[in-house]
């Protein structure tokens, strides 16, 4: 990784909501040091919709759906879910599969399970959750258990009186922060640019062999041959290039249509990835100030009003650099982009608890939990513990 490149600024997450120094070490060294358990709503009983219980390791929720919707052979249509989680991780969330009858449930290859729990009747939805449980293992801290466990104590009693609520790194693509890059270039109408960013945009916090491979076609912009070369994994960007050498786009409708290639609740994340830094920029500027206590933040879109707050002023600052409106938001050349805007509290508060800290492996490691309302995240939290990018 590249000491000048910082994800997390780069993604508008600035500040620290904690004054106490973190106890560094490191997260995801292995998926079962992050759970992950969702407590969904209650959906009720009866109906056409089979709800299941999906367990993931190392994928993301994205790479889950499109697996099972292949295994079980089910259109990715019909299945429902309620929110995203983490990649490098062993994660518990629920699916409804519309259809489908818990005979026709047979998947559980290690890494990927399924299990069907009643019918309901209606799908799951984004946000149809109570909230996320989380049990978080910090390995390789230097400092002993015991300077650890008091530090983590402290820690603890300033997290849970509410941190910076900020959208995390999950939300901009993890290790390639490219979601609200392409999600400016679509405020802007710039269809053949939202797509080439996508297909061409390097991080140093990529690997290498994806990097080399984007740099070649954006060079050769041979869009036949890039399939040759392109790596298998990156299953987007090859729809993408196998979609431009089909309809040879030469015109906005055209790249219009190469851009569809994304499933729709791809296309959707890149424009809330771009309100999403936005706001964190908002709120990073405002914890450089001392003692913010908690008020309800916006998240631009059509119907927002930015009046004359603090608040609202940086968000106009920050929308005005990026030369976006607020109409901008309001889609009508391609469906499911509009975004309205909402109101996201500026704080919060996870209750933290300390499971255990011990020796381990001859350096200090630490167990601890807590839950969270959907749309927060976990790694915000962790963030505070380490005090480094996590």
């Amino acid at each position: 990784m590249s000491k000048d490149f910082d994800p997390e600024k780069f993604c508008g997450i600035e500040e620290y909501g904690t004054s106490v120094p973190g106890v560094g070490g490191t997260v995801k060294t292995k998926p079962e040091d992050f759970v992950v358990e969702e407590v969904p709503l209650d959906l009720g009983e009866g109906g056409s919709f089979l709800l299941c219980k999906l367990k993931k390791e190392n994928m993301t929720t994205f790479e889950a759906l499109e697996r099972l919707s292949s295994e079980l052979r089910v259109s990715r249509k019909r299945i429902g879910y309620a929110g995203l989680k983490d990649k490098r991780a062993c994660t518990t969330q629920f699916v409804t599969l519309e259809g489908l009858e818990e005979e026709d449930i047979q998947l559980d290859n290690g890494r990927l399970g399924v299990e069907a729990v009643k019918k309901v009747p209606r799908p799951l939805r984004t946000g149809d959750l109570k909230e996320n449980s989380f049990h978080i293992t910090i390995r390789d801290i230097d400092i002993s258990p015991k300077n650890c466990k008091e530090r983590l104590e402290n820690l603890r009693e300033e997290i849970n009186e509410g941190v910076p609520n900020y959208y995390g790194m999950q939300r901009f693509g993890g290790q390639r922060p490219v979601t609200y890059l392409v999600g400016r270039e679509l405020l802007g109408r710039n269809y053949r640019k939202a797509v080439e960013t996508y297909l061409f945009k390097t991080f140093p916090t990529e690997k290498e062999e994806f990097r080399k491979a984007r740099k070649k076609l954006e060079k050769e912009r041979n869009y036949e041959k890039a399939l040759d070369y392109f790596p298998r994994p990156l299953t987007y960007e090859r729809d993408l290039i196998r979609s431009i050498t089909e309809t040879g786009p030469s015109s906005q409708e055209d790249w219009i249509e190469v851009f569809r290639t994304f499933p729709k609740n791809l296309r959707r994340l890149f424009v809330h990835a771009y309100q999403s830094y936005v706001f964190n920029r908002a709120l990073s500027h405002f914890f450089k100030q001392e003692n913010v206590t908690n008020f309800p933040g916006k998240v631009p879109g059509y119907g927002t009003d930015l009046s004359s707050s603090d608040f609202d002023g940086y968000l106009k600052k920050a929308l005005s650099e990026d030369n976006v409106s607020l109409n901008d938001f309001r889609f009508k050349e391609t469906d499911g982009l509009s975004s309205e805007g909402t109101v996201r509290a500026a704080l919060m508060k996870p209750g933290l608890e300390i499971e255990k800290v011990e020796e381990l492996e001859g350096k200090t490691a630490a167990q601890v939990s807590f839950s969270l309302k959907p749309g927060r995240y976990a790694t915000v939290v962790v963030r505070e513990l380490t005090k480094k990018p996590s």
